[in-house]
């Protein structure tokens, strides 16, 4: 019996457009959250609270995506997990976070300014550790973003167009990268930044 295909990825680790992709669909823009995809097979497998209900209904040989790192495997045919073991994937899930989240946060070199960011970085994206899983094809967050990768044709329309929507992740932006250093600083050496 053929059975549905899983996705596993932690929040803004970009499992819709990968599960857009892989189902080869079109892009449904999610209305509350700009580059940001919506769909069924994005949303329906998600958490604990809607798995189950949700896996009755899926279908064979359709990829969905799931934030459970835990999930049974058994369920499924094809498995693949967005891995963020690389700081670099974690600082994409922070620009992600802090786009959706906080999208008129102002970039000022204000303590509160730069305390509320770099609390949003120690708290949501630094610990978000997703690792590989045995059984289960990986692909880094990191190497997703930059095209280094054979899960899908990096020429595929919809990637362009989710690329494009989400260019600021290509864009080089010293504040935010200061930020999360800062916040790394902190995370490891269990102190507060101090300001020179």
């Amino acid at each position: 019996m053929k059975l549905p295909n899983i996705l596993i990825a932690t929040d803004f680790a970009c499992g819709g457009i990968v599960t857009t992709i892989l189902n080869n669909q079109q892009i449904k823009w999610n209305p509350r959250l700009d580059g940001s995809v919506d769909s069924y097979e994005h949303q329906d497998l998600k958490n604990v609270k809607i798995f189950h209900e949700g896996y009755r209904t899926s279908k064979p040989g359709v990829w969905y995506q799931t934030h459970l790192e835990d999930v049974s495997l058994d369920l499924f045919d094809k498995k693949l997990i967005i891995t963020t073991e690389n700081i670099y994937s974690r600082y994409i899930i922070f620009l992600r976070c802090y786009k959706f989240l906080h999208p008129n946060w102002t970039e000022d070199n204000t303590p509160e300014s730069i305390d509320k960011i770099r609390e949003l970085a120690k708290t949501y994206a630094i610990p978000r550790i997703t690792k590989a899983r045995p059984g289960c094809k990986s692909i880094e967050l990191i190497n997703l973003i930059e095209d280094n990768h054979k899960l899908f044709d990096t020429n595929n329309a919809q990637w362009k167009i989710w690329k494009e929507k989400n260019s600021y992740l290509y864009e080089r932006n010293m504040w935010t990268l200061k930020r999360f250093s800062e916040a790394l600083w902190e995370t490891e050496n269990q102190q507060l930044f101090k300001y020179t």
